[in-house]
């Protein structure tokens, strides 16, 4: 595998495994293939490379933990992203729905003077467009206050939009054309017991919503 090659795989790893921690309690070598789209096997042999390199430690059938070398690494990859991404967002004027992907290949092009001047350009954000903190240079995560699950309130709930997930692009057109962008203001006019699913008002309009899609859209009162 070429440096430059072996370098980007090495940070998808660590900032997938990082990402994954922050939702589950134990990274499992299926969930990480699952979220790379690769085979668990060609998981298990990188993530063994990636303990001989001291960026994690992996016991088979016990999960995978980043070391302290492993988190900050994976940190810095996951501030890029996201300041790549509220540069996209802000100063180019892409849509929400489309600074990820792009984001995903800036991320590994992005020099420390570069960095410091896209971060200095956009007035030093705390938060991406989608509503993910972005860690600071050394690597601290910004206080994002308690939010919950948009499937978790109740009927005659009503709660401000601070986080949509960013994982498919797909979903964020589906919120998009519900109207529902960050601070947005949501009331749940009826949830249904059998499967969970919602009918929201947004702006006076009605919509209905999955139990699944309002899992990733997180809201605070």
């Amino acid at each position: 595998m070429k440096k430059g090659l072996l370098q980007k795989t090495i940070e998808d790893y660590l900032k997938s495994i990082f990402e994954i921690a922050e939702v589950e309690s134990t990274v499992t070598t299926t969930a990480l293939a699952r979220k790379l789209h690769i085979t668990p096997a060609s998981v298990t042999e990188m993530v063994k490379k990636l303990d001989g390199f001291g960026y994690l430690h992996y016991t088979p059938y016990h999960g995978i933990q980043l070391t302290r070398q492993g988190a900050a690494y994976a940190l810095k990859i996951i501030r890029r992203h996201r300041l790549w991404e509220s540069f996209l967002y802000r100063i180019l004027e892409y849509s929400w729905e489309d600074v990820h992907k792009e984001a995903e290949q800036l991320e590994h092009l992005m020099t420390d003077s570069l960095e410091e001047k896209i971060d200095r350009k956009l007035g030093f954000p705390e938060f991406d467009p989608h509503g993910h903190p972005i860690p600071s240079s050394s690597g601290k995560m910004p206080k994002a206050g308690s939010s919950k699950r948009l499937s978790q309130l109740r009927e005659n709930d009503e709660a401000f939009v601070v986080q949509v997930s960013d994982s498919s692009e797909q979903f964020l057109k589906y919120v998009t054309r519900l109207g529902i962008r960050l601070e947005q203001k949501i009331k749940v006019k009826e949830k249904r017991d059998f499967d969970g699913s919602m009918l929201i008002s947004i702006d006076g309009v009605e919509w209905n919503i999955s139990r699944e899609a309002s899992e990733f859209i997180f809201v605070k009162k």
